[in-house]
């Protein structure tokens, strides 16, 4: 029997209600199809599983977290919901004020934020699964960079910017801890 996985990021649940799951397709009007880690299932029973940041803080805490999934997921099928890595969103409200103020040093939460997030792909992934994702996801700090510069330049942040800087947080976490899980779960 197959099941389903879904890796989801709170941003992404917020248009869960949008997804619908006809027969054997997974229909996603707002959302690319590499956003989402999936696999079918013919069972009904589900669980949502909800994972804040501080059980996605660090590469132990996601390995903790995958057992949890890859346990209940053996018996039922999953919707996995996570958060940015521990401190991340705070920090990257910071940079935002930062960058409004026109303040450079927002540069620096970016770079120690980034580093933070090579350093969880290192510790998870093998070496030959880590390339494509340090790549995705140096492009993923690259458009943050542009949209924080641009808060830098005109010194505004509205609500929309802000939001937008806030959701990369769980972006991020979520297609790398997607990689892990897929990684993981596939190779049991």
């Amino acid at each position: 029997m197959s099941r389903w996985l879904i890796l989801l990021s709170d941003f992404t649940c917020l248009f869960l209600l949008s997804y619908i799951l006809i027969y054997d397709k997974l229909v996603l009007p707002f959302f690319k199809k590499e956003d989402i880690v999936y696999f079918r299932s013919n069972s009904i029973s589900m669980k949502v599983l909800k994972f804040g940041g501080t059980s996605v803080a660090t590469a132990d805490a996601i390995k903790k977290t995958t057992a949890i999934v890859k346990d209940k997921s053996s018996r039922h099928d999953v919707i996995c919901v996570v958060s940015a890595l521990g401190g991340v969103t705070n920090k990257l409200i910071e940079a935002s004020k930062l960058a409004e103020k026109g303040d450079e040093s927002y540069q620096e939460i970016v770079r120690h934020l980034e580093d933070r997030h090579f350093i969880a792909i290192r510790e998870l992934l093998s070496i030959d699964k880590q390339s494509s994702l340090i790549a995705n996801v140096k492009v993923m700090f690259n458009q943050l960079e542009d949209i924080l510069n641009g808060v830098f330049l005109i010194r505004e942040l509205t609500n929309k910017t802000s939001d937008f800087i806030v959701g990369f947080g769980e972006q991020l976490s979520s297609v790398i801890i997607a990689t892990f899980m897929e990684a993981e779960l596939l190779d049991s």
